[in-house]
């Protein structure tokens, strides 16, 4: 208990220490009122990673979806318009941009990360609010499509087979290494 209470003193102080009301601080990203979205708008972006383990030799795809910050704004009427998701053809999240430019970070070290692991037969995309609200703030979100435990998988039952409880963590596992091991070329390396 005493570990946690130094722990959430240091971080109060390192919040509240400096010079000057708020320069320094906001642009660590510290001091964002949480009670409210961040200073960012929303891009997001969704891939597919392909991975195998000894349940799943023959290899297990996965939907990965991520949101992060972006100073990019919506231009429906531009050439091409920009683009907000439709969440399995059911949530529509207009305040979103598809494949938006992300925002420098203004973490040292890059974008700190929350990742996201729906319930059974959830949606990876039902987390959209949560996960923008992170990003808005200057993180990265990431969530996976567990196949097979899905609303939208015709296969999947309200039973819990042993297969996933194994999968879960090693999709998780997948979606985030994916992110770390971006090819240089893709605008979220390395942050």
């Amino acid at each position: 208990m005493q570990r946690w209470t130094m722990v959430a003193a240091l971080v109060l102080f390192t919040a509240c220490s400096g010079d000057d009301a708020g320069t320094e601080e906001q642009a660590s990203g510290l001091t964002y009122d949480l009670m409210s979205d961040g200073p960012f708008r929303v891009g997001y972006q969704t891939f597919e990673v392909t991975y195998t383990h000894a349940g799943a030799p023959e290899g297990r795809t996965v939907p990965v979806h991520v949101w992060y910050p972006t100073e990019d704004r919506h231009d429906l009427d531009g050439d091409p318009p920009t683009e907000y998701p439709v969440y399995i053809n059911l949530f529509t999240d207009g305040q979103t941009i598809i494949d938006a430019s992300p925002a420098e970070s203004v973490y040292d070290g890059g974008y700190p990360v929350i990742a996201y692991s729906h319930g059974a037969r959830g949606v990876a995309e039902g987390s959209y609010r949560l996960m923008g609200y992170f990003a808005s703030h200057g993180w990265l979100g990431v969530s996976v499509g567990h196949v097979g435990d899905r609303l939208i998988d015709p296969e999947s039952d309200s039973r819990q087979p042993l297969s996933h409880w194994l999968d879960r963590p090693l999709d998780m596992k997948a979606g985030v290494d994916a992110l770390e091991n971006f090819d240089a070329a893709h605008p979220l390396a390395g942050l």
